[in-house]
């Protein structure tokens, strides 16, 4: 107790609850939540000053990972609107994935919360394998996910099938339509001509750009129908033909291309930025959440108790009877006679 009373006089009193939890002794609810509050404060820093930070911690990152691509886009008043970063690890070891590339985006529920948008595809394990892995948003509406999948074909369309899967994606969240999708799954699902032609009718009619890039792109390597050869009649005699099974297997199930997706490291951030600060980038206005606020902090009845101090309780109501005009009891247990009139 003397310790603590001592560090009291130096540190301030948030840290010597926090210390007072370490040691054990009894704190309510309210100290307690306070002083976490104030200890991630005090080792994280404010949300205003990681958005102040950024474009260091960006400019740092592609000192130490050349090839490093970042972007950070700012309003007029140099609030913070979008952030790119894919690793040069990440561009190297995309050409030896699976041709699936997976999105998907989940909300923030910091302070001015916001949209985390991440790219990711499949390696020859079949492990997922990070593209994307740092973007924000301010919403999940058409313009962040265009500008998301115009940043991705940027970064990604130059390597081999990277094209084609992203601008096809790009044009899907532009048009922001489910319908889109189940027509583009029912051409590619087709059993007949007669219905891939429909569902390419329709999509044509409703986007004309998607239809056409889809078309580009080859319909016999992603159409049921349009395939080459007779895909019901496969007889499984590769042994008799001589060829050995890998022959027919692609290369990026292959075990050194597993190898060949890690072999780039990833190195963390440079400590000390070198170069003046040149970008300001300043938090986004704060939103309020639908509905009302809710409560952070539910006190128990013993700290309500302490928190109205010496009020006097609310006495329960006494009921008189009606019979006799006598508290304790009311008409039904009255025992006195009726009341004349």
């Amino acid at each position: 107790m003397e310790r603590l009373g001592l560090i009291e006089g130096i540190v301030p009193r948030q840290i010597a609850d926090s210390m007072r939890v370490m040691f054990g002794l009894s704190l309510n609810y309210t100290t307690s939540y306070k002083a976490m509050k104030f200890s991630q404060l005090f080792v994280r820093g404010s949300p205003e000053d990681g958005y102040a930070n950024v474009p260091s911690y960006l400019r740092r990152l592609k000192q130490v990972n050349p090839g490093t691509i970042t972007h950070l886009l700012c309003d007029k008043e140099d609030r913070f609107k979008y952030c790119f970063v894919v690793l040069e690890a990440s561009t190297v070891g995309f050409q030896y994935l699976r041709r699936v590339t997976v999105v998907d985006g989940t909300h923030l529920t910091e302070k001015y919360g916001g949209i985390l948008l991440v790219a990711a595809g499949q390696d020859a394990n079949f492990q997922v394998f990070p593209l994307a892995y740092d973007v924000v948003v301010d919403a999940e509406n058409n313009e962040a996910w265009g500008w998301f999948f115009e940043k991705l074909q940027t970064c990604f369309a130059p390597h081999p099938m990277g094209n084609m899967l992203l601008s096809s994606s790009t044009k899907y969240y532009e048009k922001g339509a489910k319908e889109l999708m189940y027509l583009v799954k029912g051409a590619a699902y087709a059993h007949t001509l007669a219905e891939y032609n429909r569902c390419m009718d329709s999509l044509r009619a409703a986007h004309p750009e998607l239809a056409t890039s889809m078309e580009l792109a080859d319909p016999k390597l992603w159409s049921r129908v349009n395939f080459p050869g007779d895909s019901y009649n496969i007889k499984m005699t590769l042994a008799d033909a001589g060829v050995h099974v890998s022959h027919y297997t692609c290369s990026t199930y292959f075990k050194d291309s597993l190898y060949v997706t890690y072999a780039n490291p990833v190195y963390p951030e440079e400590e000390i930025d070198n170069q003046p600060k040149s970008e300001w980038c300043r938090p986004p206005i704060l939103k309020n959440g639908p509905g009302r606020k809710k409560k952070s902090i539910w006190q128990s009845w013993l700290e309500m108790s302490r928190k109205k101090g010496k009020r006097d309780r609310k006495m329960n109501k006494v009921y008189s009877c009606s019979n006799c005009k006598q508290p304790g009891h009311t008409r039904s247990y009255c025992v006195s006679k009726p009341a004349e009139n």
